[in-house]
Order: structure tokens, then sequence, then C-alpha cells
């Protein structure tokens, strides 16, 4: 049985001095197909996000499973009768004290980031042994980010059972320069994608908790519409949260350039400016990619994208919670902290509450915990901060 103490300060929030919320955690790990069983299980942790491409799990038993298992055998892990994570065996690790052995599980994405591209085909007409986008879309010489991504991950062997639902923005790469998206020779699946994304209005790949595999873009602070889920300090935030309101990143002009067709030019750019900046001095911001083919996607980038993502104070930090609700990256949580609860549960910490919060914020990643004492809890990543409740981006 968890015990968790709400706390003796909160009964202006409706939880009396003394109160206690007690609840039984279950949890279940099976490694290829075989449960585990529960009397060697120590701890488990489970980590994935949007800055966290490939999730992890770190199991913690007393003992080897008798049942066996190899590297790259599926592992999964429910708690609370949600699956958690999926994944396959990476790594064991062993210690003699105290007696325990690890088992390190990584999210199929892993796959990409181990594949390297071992093609050494040589088109006459490009500098370097590889795959061409021609080669790698079956046909074509050009194709969406979906597209690329899809068949990139194909070859490496990734599940992408999940693509239905992937993000689908419009811009077609390679009508220019198709030479520029070769994928060369030794380089990895994942090395390869992460450049097309920075090429892109901040698209990335990341696992949920149930092994499904999303491309999504996560762009300034969550729109309009009820978030998904509402915490608040002193009710279901645990004490060791901490936020960061911050424009040492800010800058007030974006110069994104992109493709040297070598007319002697140089590579083609575009800039997109708010005006002086209201915290001296003005900064500016620089994005280069060979694979931004043309002035037109070059301005669309600086000005849809870019120039709304640092011109704007930054909101990031994380808290922990010991609520079960499934989340993970891509969700919006309210986060509260302000005037939006009783101010004597604050006292002297200002307006702005303890953490300085009281708006929506992206779950940027998300680690779940059961430790030795079969204690649970869930700690979140956010970001957020600058840009209108109700700005819809333009897709890019």
């Amino acid at each position: 049985m968890l015990l968790f103490e709400v706390g003796s300060n909160v009964g202006s929030l409706g939880v009396q001095p003394g109160d206690h919320i007690v609840r039984q955690t279950s949890v279940a790990v099976t490694f290829n197909g075989m449960a585990i069983p529960l009397e060697t299980l120590i701890a488990v942790r489970c980590s994935y996000g949007w800055d966290q491409p490939v999730s992890t799990a770190d199991i913690t038993l007393s003992t080897y499973p008798i049942a066996g298992g190899t590297y790259h055998d599926p592992v999964e892990v429910t708690v609370n009768g949600v699956l958690r994570f999926v994944g396959i065996l990476a790594d064991k690790d062993y210690s003699n004290s105290p007696r325990t052995v690890v088992l390190k599980a990584r999210g199929d994405l892993c796959r990409a980031e181990e594949y390297e591209n071992q093609n050494p085909d040589l088109d006459p007409f490009m500098p370097e042994p590889g795959i061409d986008l021609s080669t790698l879309l079956g046909g074509p010489s050009s194709g969406t980010l979906k597209e690329i991504t899809l068949a990139v991950l194909t070859v490496c062997g990734v599940d992408t059972s999940n693509a239905a639902a992937w993000a689908d923005p419009p811009h077609v790469y390679g009508l220019e320069a198709d030479e520029e998206f070769m994928w060369k020779f030794g380089t990895t699946g994942l090395s390869y994608l992460h450049s097309l994304f920075e090429a892109s209005a901040g698209h990335r790949l990341f696992h949920s908790g149930d092994g499904l595999l999303w491309l999504a873009q996560i762009i300034g602070r969550p729109r309009s519409g009820a978030a998904d889920l509402t915490i608040a300090e002193g009710v279901d935030i645990l004490d060791g949260g901490n936020m960061t309101r911050s424009i040492s990143k800010h800058a007030s002009t974006v110069v994104v350039s992109g493709l040297d067709d070598g007319d002697g030019f140089g590579p083609l750019y575009a800039v997109a400016t708010d005006g002086p900046s209201p915290f001296p001095p003005d900064k500016t911001f620089r994005v280069s990619s060979s694979m931004i083919e043309t002035e037109a996607f070059a301005s669309e980038l600086a000005n849809d994208f870019w120039i709304l993502e640092v011109d704007r104070e930054l909101v990031t930090g994380s808290v922990s919670t010991w609520r079960d609700d499934v989340m993970g990256p891509g969700q919006s949580h309210l986060v509260l902290s302000g005037p939006e609860q009783p101010t004597s549960v604050y006292g002297d910490a200002g307006p702005g509450g303890r953490l300085g919060t009281g708006e929506k914020l992206w779950v940027i990643g998300l680690t779940l915990d059961l430790n030795e004492k079969g204690e649970f809890t869930q700690t979140m990543s956010y970001l957020g901060g600058g840009l209108e409740a109700d700005y819809v981006p333009v897709p890019v």
C-alpha cells in the first residue's frame, strides 16, 4: 500500500490537516513475453519525451529472470492497468552491492538510432555514396516531411503503424536541390532525420507510453481549448518542483539561411524581425540548413515559426505528482500556482505563487517512477510562454 500525505497546511483547499490519500499500485513487467515475478521486482523507471526521441525503461530486479531472454527481445511495463512502456532489451547492468540486475530497455526508435546506411551506391551526379531521394521514396525525387520520415524508418525496421496519426505539413522537399537530401553512407537513420527536422517548423519524433510513435510539432504555448489535465500547487504537485521564466534566449530578429546554389552570392536567406527588443541589446537568432531550398520557404520558417519561438519569454521547468493519470508528451497541462488558489497557502511567495505559473504548458517529457518503497510518481517536463493562447500557426 502506498501512503501519500497531502500536507497539514492545505486545509483551505478542501483537504483537512492530517488527511491522507491511500492507494495500492499494481505493476506488471513482461520480458520476451514472460511475466517477471513480482518478488524479484525492485523498482521501475520509464522515460519518454518530445526532447527524448528514444524512450527508455530501467527495470531493477533482485535476480535475472529465470525464463531468460536476450538482447532486442520485447519488454513491456504496465502500471495500474495501463501500458506505460513498450520496447526492446538493450543492456543488462549488474551490481554486487546491493545485488541487483537492471534490465535497460529502449523504445523501437532505437533501431533508427543504431541503423547506419550501408548502401554504397554512387550516383555519378552525387558527390558522396548513399541513398538518393528517388531511391528512398521509390520513384519521386521529392516528398513531404512525413513521406521522407516514413521511408527512412521503414528502411531501419521501425514500427510505423501509427503513421496515419502523424503530422503531415504540406511543404515538399527536393523540388529544387534533391542532391541535398542524400542519405549518406554510414549515417544513421535518426541522424539523417534530425538534419531534416532542422529544416522544418519544429517537428520531432517521439514515443508515447503505449509504444506508439508520433511525428508532431510543439510550438509556443498550448492553443485555446481545455487543457488535457489541471494540476495545482498544494493539491497534487509534490515538493521539489521548479519553473523558470526567462528572456536569456530572447531574440528580436531571426535569420534563416539555406541552400547555396553556387552562383557566387552565397546561401539564400530570409530575415524576420519584431522591431527593437524591449530588453536591449537586440539579439539575432540564426538557423542554417541546405535542405531549405527556396527563399520563400526560408521566409515562411522565419516569419511563421522561428520569430514566434524566440521573441518571447520562455517558460520551462518540471514538477512531480502522485497522480496516475495517463500523461505524455504533446499534452497540455494547466499548472496552477497563482491567484487561482488561496493566497494563505503561499504566504509571501508573491502573486505568481511558489512556481510562478497559472497557464497552460506543453508536456515535452515524462518520467514515471515506482521505487523500492512502492511509491509511484510521475515527473513532467514543461515548455511554454509567449504566443497568444488562440494563435494558430501557419502550416509549413
